[in-house]
């Protein structure tokens, strides 16, 4: 188990095919967050409802779902600049 299986919890939804160049770039694009997004995130990958989190970080739910939105739309802008790139465009 890698350290994102690891930080996501093993009963995470999220499965990647066995492809460890992609677990890095998930890794790296999550560790590129801030530090409140990527903690928001986690929490609730691993089950955590929105008001579970909020109440836990003492923020609101809406904070923490537009944490989520903000953190999840940044990784898959990472991982779409990855894909460009390997294609040869930039």
């Amino acid at each position: 188990m890698g350290r994102f299986d690891t930080a996501m919890g093993s009963e995470s939804r999220v499965r990647f095919p066995h492809d460890p160049d992609l677990v890095a770039a998930v890794e790296q694009a999550l560790n590129a967050l801030p530090a409140q997004q990527r903690e928001v995130l986690l929490l609730a990958r691993a089950g955590s409802s929105f008001t579970e989190v909020a109440r836990e970080l003492g923020l609101a739910p809406e904070s923490v779902r537009s944490s989520c939105l903000s953190a999840m739309t940044s990784i898959q802008g990472a991982l779409a600049l990855r894909r460009r790139e390997r294609a040869g465009g930039s």
